[in-house]
């Protein structure tokens, strides 16, 4: 039997030579994923800025309802949203508590339990991908 090569230090990305060949490939198809997820990202926030320039078009060209343009039929429709804080003035939550559930509060549960302790109720959900 042969002797082993060396152990290989560890990756470190302030010291590039220690790549070997695949490594540098690999490295270079991951920096290459980012540019183009940095690119995507730009072009949706300008698409999203146009689509909201575009809306709010719609918005002021129609009234509620359905309209027929070409091949296109443009809906304008309401948006209603429950107003919490208006309805907590007008019946609040000592006069009315059948109207309202207690939740709880995890903000607070940091004041009470150790991180350690708060561990066994976290579940983990898909992993979270943070590109700065």
């Amino acid at each position: 039997m042969g002797r082993k090569p060396p152990p290989r230090p560890a990756f470190s990305p302030l010291n590039p030579a220690m790549l070997n060949d695949q490594e540098e490939q690999a490295m270079s198809d991951i920096r290459r994923i980012l540019d183009r997820r940095a690119a995507i990202r730009e072009q949706i926030d300008v698409l999203n800025q146009e689509l909201d320039l575009i809306n709010d078009q719609l918005r002021e060209s129609y009234d509620y309802g359905s309209h027929k343009e070409g091949d296109y039929v443009v809906s304008i429709q309401r948006n209603p949203r429950f107003n919490t804080a208006a309805f907590t003035k007008s019946f609040p939550v000592e006069r009315y508590p059948q109207y309202y559930k207690p939740a709880v509060d995890t903000a607070a549960l940091k004041d009470y339990f150790a991180p350690v302790d708060l561990k066994k109720w976290q579940i983990e959900g898909a992993k979270k991908v943070v590109v700065s």
